[in-house]
């Protein structure tokens, strides 16, 4: 049976880490001497919107990096030689994101997991919780549909994340034999993860940083004769002329899955072509089921009204991916979403809280 996982920042703040960029940019803010004049004014417009952020000022929202950067273009229509001064900030912005994420890394010890076996089965247990913090007739649904399926279970992870966390942690369950075998009617079948799909590169290698596609700039300035400083800030393409076919991987495996299951991400459109290529395999087979988790949803028992409503919404957000879809595929799609705000991963959120109570 193949489960797909797509992986988002929520996972490393699960852990602790301060990894959000408006964490990255309290340190990204302070000038340096060897700035140049296009990165202090980028650095000018990152410091008013922290400064200002609640106040209804027409300034870019630098929560949203990636989306505020294409954004900013619009800084340099009137200048020459924009599409160099946007590159170079590109660089150094992602220079220093990359620094800074390193040392974010190093505070997560990955040692003490593997000293603990206990925690690494319960770290696999999570991994196929799928049902967890759903309804009793959602789990019943998906219970029944993973009980008809046979073979062991293929996790695959496409981490959306430049860190290198999920990879340890897997390699560390591999490493110690956890994923161990399913026994399915009467046969023993081995389980496995695939090598994880850093779909936007990590700290070290191919740091894929910018918009999903030229709509999504401010201005397009970037010059004809060199296209290179454009693909860097749209992601796919950078993707493209990385050529390593990180994209038809990620792909694959969204393809070849039966549930899908997303931890830790936003349905922001900087990934607009990951959410509709989601909303293309649900078209596409039938049988597939997206389980969405999001720490922000309601109580189902204390609150199930809400949780309904939200859940709606979230439906319609993930289908406006959809091109074209029909009243009868739209139908067919959303009674396959699910959205839970159970953490699979509480066992690493308690372990990590423990350390940290301990040091104290």
């Amino acid at each position: 049976m193949n489960i797909t996982f797509l992986i988002g920042n929520g996972f490393d703040l699960n852990l602790g880490l301060f990894t959000r960029y408006c964490d990255f940019f309290e340190h990204y803010r302070v000038k340096n001497q060897n700035d140049s004049n296009e990165v202090k004014d980028l650095k000018d417009s990152i410091n008013l919107y922290l400064e200002n952020s609640n106040n209804n000022l027409d300034i870019i929202n630098w929560s949203n990096a990636e989306l505020a950067l294409g954004q900013y273009t619009c800084h340099f229509s009137d200048k020459d030689n924009g599409d160099q001064a946007i590159s170079n900030c590109h660089l150094d912005l992602c220079t220093a994101l990359s620094n800074y994420l390193i040392n974010e890394e190093k505070r997560f010890d990955i040692s003490s997991i593997k000293k603990d076996k206990s925690l690494m089965k319960n770290i696999w247990s999570g991994f196929l919780n799928f049902s967890k913090g759903l309804r009793p007739v959602d789990c019943d649904y998906i219970n029944k549909y993973i009980s008809s399926k046979g073979d062991g279970f293929s996790l695959s992870i496409v981490d959306f994340n430049y860190t290198n966390i999920v990879d340890k942690i897997t390699d560390c369950l591999t490493q110690e034999g956890i994923p161990g075998i399913r026994r399915f009617h009467g046969n023993d079948y081995n389980n496995k993860i695939y090598p994880i799909v850093h779909v936007h590169g990590t700290t070290t290698h191919g740091m894929a940083f910018g918009v999903n596609d030229e709509s999504q700039f401010g201005k397009d300035i970037f010059l004809d004769s060199e296209p290179e400083r454009k693909w860097q800030l749209i992601k796919p393409k950078f993707n493209e002329y990385m050529g390593e076919n990180i994209d038809r991987i990620a792909w694959d495996a969204i393809k070849s899955a039966q549930i899908i299951y997303v931890y830790g991400m936003s349905l922001g459109t900087t990934d607009k072509r990951w959410w509709e290529r989601v909303v293309k395999h649900l078209n596409n087979n039938k049988e597939a089921m997206l389980i969405v988790h999001q720490y922000s949803s309601p109580s189902i028992t204390l609150s199930p009204m809400k949780y309904i409503r939200v859940r709606r919404h979230f439906r319609e957000m993930i289908l406006s991916y959809g091109e074209s879809l029909n009243q009868n595929q739209i139908n067919s799609i959303q009674e396959r979403i699910f959205l839970t705000g159970g953490n699979i991963f509480d066992c690493l959120t308690d372990f990590v809280k423990k350390g940290v109570e301990q040091n104290v």
